[in-house]
């Protein structure tokens, strides 16, 4: 994590050495489009960020086992995220 961002494997994050980290997207509609993304590092630190817009919902269905996240919070608002990128590579599985 970076001040306004986080990234990390789902994959990295679960098999990590201890039980602090994690990373993760979800969605929902049941009132309308949702998506809430959040992480947590080894040390506790975490950041969460929510949007309300369908697309998001395309992205957060592709994460799977072997997803790099990265989340971006947007600087003037930090509970809104302003950017979700979801990368599908084996060489994230560990």
């Amino acid at each position: 994590m970076n001040g306004n961002y986080a990234e990390g494997s789902t994959a990295g994050a679960r098999y990590s050495g201890d039980n602090q980290q994690y990373i993760g997207c979800s969605f929902s509609n049941t009132n309308g489009p949702f998506v809430m993304c959040l992480a947590t590092d080894k040390t506790g630190k975490s950041l969460v960020c929510t949007k309300n817009d369908p697309r998001w919902g395309t992205i957060v269905k592709a994460i799977t086992d072997f997803s790099l996240i990265r989340f971006v919070l947007d600087p003037r608002n930090p509970s809104s995220c302003i950017d979700l990128d979801v990368y599908g590579f084996s060489s994230f599985l560990k």
